[in-house]
């Protein structure tokens, strides 16, 4: 079965402290591993400031939002302050950071203005497997806990977090049976 995952592209601007990561598509689960995996490369890099062009994201769901979240929060307990402005978001994108609490995190740039920068695709297909898919969805959830303060929000959360753990828990118990 086909997996639908965003697409990223990499480019710089204002300087060369800044990376520019494009993202396309459906920016969900299944796009965290590569998204977190391009974010502590370049961040390994010693960037520590991010535009994300979000032009050509149709949709954003909370595991993705999350684990952008969580970059964020892990950065700054590093002593390091991650640097975040997002460019030309959907609003529907902009409603669940609102929602979900993080909206407060970013930047968002003027989309009056353009992005003059040369995009190279960054390559790779995620090959991670369910157990990580559900550990990266969880961490992400747990996360945005954090921020939420609408309670019908951060009951939703927390039921998904609940049941993201059940099914955690069993696949692990799965795996373990199968050793």
């Amino acid at each position: 079965m086909a997996v639908n995952q965003a697409t990223f592209s990499l480019g710089h601007s204002y300087d060369d402290d800044c990376v520019v990561i494009k993202i396309a598509g459906r920016a969900n689960c299944n796009s965290t591993e590569n998204f977190s995996n391009l974010i502590d490369t370049e961040i390994k890099k010693g960037v520590m400031k991010f535009i994300f062009d979000l032009s050509e994201c149709q949709i954003m769901d909370s595991s993705f939002l999350g684990t952008i979240v969580a970059k964020m929060e892990a950065a700054k307990k590093e002593k390091n302050c991650l640097w975040v402005e997002l460019f030309d978001a959907a609003p529907r994108i902009l409603e669940l950071m609102e929602d979900l609490g993080a909206l407060s995190l970013f930047k968002v740039m003027n989309t009056d203005k353009e992005l003059a920068v040369n995009y190279q695709a960054v390559s790779g297909e995620s090959s991670c497997d369910k157990l990580t898919l559900l550990r990266n969805s969880v961490h992400a959830h747990e996360t945005l806990l954090q921020f939420i303060t609408k309670p019908d929000k951060k009951a939703a959360i927390e039921s998904l977090v609940q049941m993201l753990r059940a099914e955690l828990e069993s696949e692990e118990a799965n795996l373990e049976n199968k050793s």
